[in-house]
C-alpha cells in the first residue's frame, strides 16, 4: 500500500481532515500513525516502555487524546530500526477543536 493510496483509501476516509496519516513497516507490522496538526495545543509526554513492549493498546491520556510524534530509545546498532525502539509519544490537545473519527482496521 503507497502513501497515496492511503490518502484515498475509505478506511481512512474518516480521519483525513487536518491529520496526516503515515505507514511504516517494521518487521512485516504494519502501523498507521496519525499526525495532527496542533494549533495552540498543549503536549504532554506518554510513558510507553512497559506498554509498548506487550500485546495490546498504548494510549494517550484521555486529555491528550492526539499523538503529535514518538520518541525512540537509542540503539547501538544504527541500521536496527525496530518497533521495540519506540518508547514515548508525544501527546497534545488539539487547539483547533476539530473532529475526526477513527476505525480500527483490519487487513
Amino acid at each position: 500500500m503507497t502513501f497515496s493510496s492511503l490518502l484515498t483509501d475509505p478506511v481512512h476516509s474518516d480521519c483525513k481532515s487536518g491529520k496526516k496519516t503515515f505507514s511504516v513497516t517494521v518487521d512485516e507490522t504494519l502501523i498507521l500513525f496519525q499526525i495532527t496538526y496542533i494549533a495552540n495545543g498543549s503536549c504532554r509526554k506518554a510513558d510507553w516502555w512497559l506498554s509498548f513492549d506487550r500485546r495490546g493498546w498504548s494510549k494517550c491520556p484521555a486529555r491528550f487524546p492526539y499523538i503529535n510524534g514518538l520518541y525512540r530509545s537509542n540503539t547501538s546498532q544504527p541500521r536496527r530500526d525496530t518497533i521495540n525502539l519506540l518508547e514515548e509519544a508525544k501527546c497534545c490537545r488539539n487547539g483547533n477543536q476539530a473532529k475526526a473519527k477513527c476505525v480500527k482496521a483490519n487487513w
